[in-house]
């Protein structure tokens, strides 16, 4: 029997069976009370249960993403890289909408104007929030050099009671 008639057959056949993912090339098709074999999964499919545990918060990190000061740092520069370009993005598209809603006022068209002032008013409060937040980064990236101070210091204290000054 070649492939066509066996899938003619199994589309005919009042089974709840599911078809095999290749057809059988010789022999006879399976009978109809036997459950077929189901295709295996695709290489690009995830599994539904996870293949390794899933980590606890009792699993300690690794060393490499204990606190380091030189990295905070960065990190704080290019967030206020970051935030900076997004407000200025944010800005950009409130004055386009501003024009937007110049031009539906000019048509007459009120209410559409009101929605879309409802929407560039929330983009203003977010750049504002955004300068904000900007500005605490900042005050937190000048005061690291506080903050190394008072480390180094309390170091220098520990290190006089032992006998003598450490050394970074």
């Amino acid at each position: 029997m070649n492939a066509l008639n066996y899938f003619l057959s199994k589309a005919n056949s009042t089974s709840t069976t599911t078809l095999p993912a290749d057809p059988p090339s010789t022999g006879t098709p399976p009978e109809t009370g036997s459950p077929t074999p189901t295709p295996a999964p695709t290489t690009g499919s995830r599994p539904s249960t996870p293949s390794r545990p899933l980590a606890s918060a009792s699993v300690r990190m690794p060393p490499s993403s204990a606190w380091s000061a030189p990295r905070a740092k960065i990190q704080l520069k290019l967030s206020i890289q970051r935030i900076r370009l997004l407000a200025a993005k944010k800005s950009q598209l409130a004055k386009v909408s501003r024009r937007d809603i110049a031009g539906l006022l000019d048509k007459g068209k009120l209410e559409g104007a009101r929605i879309r002032c409802e929407g560039v008013m929330g983009e203003d409060q977010m750049v504002e929030l955004l300068e904000v937040l900007e500005l605490y980064c900042e005050v937190c990236l000048s005061r690291f050099g506080l903050l190394e101070m008072v480390g180094y210091v309390a170091g220098l204290r520990a290190g006089a009671g032992a006998g003598g000054l450490l050394t970074r």
